[in-house]
């Protein structure tokens, strides 16, 4: 799961994990995956929150309507985003390699009482995960 969300979850509290497989047309499949995560102390100084070739912003009116949606499917409204952002990678689908995003969202605590950072991302592939060997 690191390697799909570019992300390295050492002293990270995993919060919850979810995914859903979804199909857009007969060949299309994408797996939404939602990790939520208590990052302890200085957690906006690590190179994934703010590497170069993503970006990140404070402004919740910049996030796209499409994820706006996704996050109000999981319980998340924009009153709850404090910063939010979005690193890019690749995955190979067969002979091609597509690119998608991994978007992180800082979020308040009345969420849940927990998580402070929930990640995103819609994988261009079916995926499967063990989420409670994750835990």
């Amino acid at each position: 799961m690191e390697e799909l969300l570019v992300t390295d979850f050492t002293d990270v509290e995993i919060t919850d994990i979810q995914y859903k497989n979804s199909r857009n047309s007969v060949f299309d499949v994408n797996t939404h995956i939602y990790v939520f995560v208590k990052e302890p102390g200085e957690w906006e100084l690590k190179e994934f929150y703010t590497d170069c070739e993503g970006w990140y912003d404070t402004n919740p009116e910049s996030i796209l309507s499409s994820q706006i949606a996704a996050l109000k499917g999981i319980g998340i409204e924009v009153h709850n985003i404090i910063k939010h952002g979005v690193m890019f990678t690749q995955i190979r689908v067969g002979p091609s390699v597509v690119s998608y995003g991994v978007y992180w969202y800082h979020v308040d605590e009345s969420y849940d009482g927990v998580s402070n950072v929930v990640l995103f991302a819609s994988i261009p592939r079916k995926v499967s995960i063990d989420v409670d060997r994750l835990r």
